[in-house]
């Protein structure tokens, strides 16, 4: 295969080196570099206009001007030959990004920004925008993303299936299977690593290969007109944001359509940039647990936590994982673990363990902790409950470095006896402090 250069031309800000990775992910810190890029941009240029667009993109916003110019600009950069229309809703921002727009709207006759006078949430945003969209195909789609060349051929080919209600890409970030694991920092990267991922499937099938979800995640979905006036709008009483994916994918399900995760098709996700950029993760999960009840009333299950992809690279960490603490633990030692949802590796363990955030039944919370006391305060009930060991996989070690106050209160109270930066931290939750790491 030969490596195309992606297709940057026409615009000052999407160059094959500008970094794509965050400095931080809580709060959301995009590059220095990146984001002076951003800020200083022009609005992005669309080449393709039309009375009669084939396409609609709503894009609901609340500040993060840097973000959604890096969205806008991708977009322009993929949709070069797509007749779209772009409706961006923008819910009362006041860092610069209703100027921004109305410039936006200004260049491009298959823009328009719709601008409310206060934050409405995500729901009543979207609706907005899909009240005013003209396409047979519309798209949901985030403004903490970056739309490579050709994202859009699969999620259109999958929508050409009258089964299909819903479709979404694959991604570096979701809650759910449709997160794969990516090893790309720039745009130029990123765009060779989507033309890589097209190819797997070249030859193979001329269909796009589809993936059965129970949910699909809103930071990227498209669906038929067909289907949105089957469907209708989202339910609104979802605060600000949250669910209103959960919801709407048992609403297709219930309608005999199925939620497809479309293997060949991928879209960067930034991630939670409008709530982790205030660094306010209380407020986060204080809306995650007003919004989990609201669904649960509504369709009278609980919820749980979506499963997640295990790729080669997890599954010979969660090996060396459990090979460590086998190496260090006697049979009746029992571990508080931060393994972000991962039941399988609370079972390979082969003691008592639960998840350091559980809920009632001891299940994973679905979300990270609002603050250090939060965690500790978790950490002392389970000494209480008489569970002697904290275990840290390589993917939550973040947590000691953002929660400073867990990682000075496990070197005041705990003893750390095992560690292996590239797989785990174990702590001893009873040991005197002060011992050292084997």
């Amino acid at each position: 295969m030969r490596p195309c250069r992606p297709a940057t031309e026409g615009t000052s800000l999407l160059g094959d080196d500008l970094p794509i990775h965050l400095s931080s992910r809580w709060p959301h810190t995009l590059p220095e570099s990146t984001l002076q890029a951003a800020l200083n941009a022009p609005p992005a240029r669309f080449s393709n206009a039309s009375d009669a667009p084939q396409l609609s993109i709503v894009i609901p916003v609340h500040n993060q001007l840097a973000v959604t110019q890096l969205c806008l600009h991708s977009l322009a950069v993929s949709l070069q030959e797509e007749s779209c229309q772009v409706i961006v809703v923008d819910n009362a921002s006041s860092d610069g990004t209703q100027e921004m727009l109305e410039k936006l709207v200004e260049l491009n006759p298959c823009c328009r920004a719709i601008l409310n006078d206060r934050n409405h949430g995500f729901a009543p945003a979207v609706n907005r925008g899909l009240a005013q969209a003209e396409g047979d195909i519309l798209v949901i789609l985030n403004n903490d993303t970056l739309l490579p060349p050709g994202w859009l051929r699969g999620l259109r080919r999958a929508l050409e299936d009258p089964s299909v209600g819903l479709a979404g890409p694959c991604t570096n970030k979701s809650g759910n299977e449709s997160e794969i694991p990516v090893e790309y920092r720039t745009w130029g990267e990123l765009a060779l690593f989507t033309q890589r991922l097209t190819h797997q499937y070249t030859g193979k099938n001329k269909q796009s290969p589809l993936l059965d979800l129970p949910m699909l995640s809103m930071f990227c979905l498209a669906m038929s007109r067909k289907t949105y006036r089957c469907l209708g709008p989202l339910d609104e009483r979802f605060q600000i944001g949250m669910f209103e994916d959960d919801d709407y994918s048992r609403r297709a399900r219930q309608m005999g359509l199925r939620t497809v995760c479309v293997e060949d098709s991928f879209v960067h996700h930034f991630g939670q940039a409008t709530f982790s950029s205030t660094g306010d993760a209380g407020e986060y999960q204080r809306l995650m647990e007003i919004n989990r009840r609201r669904y649960e009333r509504k369709w009278g299950r609980p919820w749980r936590p979506h499963g997640r992809r295990q790729d080669l690279a997890y599954q010979r960490l969660r090996r060396q994982i459990v090979g460590e603490a086998e190496g260090c633990l006697s049979s009746e030692a029992a571990l508080l673990v931060a393994a972000k949802g991962d039941e399988r590796l609370l079972q390979m363990l082969n003691r008592r363990c639960r998840h350091i955030l559980g809920g009632p039944g001891g299940e994973y919370a679905g979300h990270h902790p609002e603050d250090s006391a939060a965690i500790i305060e978790q950490v002392r009930r389970g000494r209480e409950e008489g569970f002697t060991y904290l275990l840290l996989p390589q993917t939550t070690l973040w947590w000691l470095d953002h929660y400073r106050g867990l990682a000075d209160y496990l070197t005041a109270e705990a003893q750390l006896v095992l560690d292996r930066p590239q797989c785990l931290k174990l702590f001893h939750l009873h040991a005197s402090a002060g011992g050292g790491g084997s």
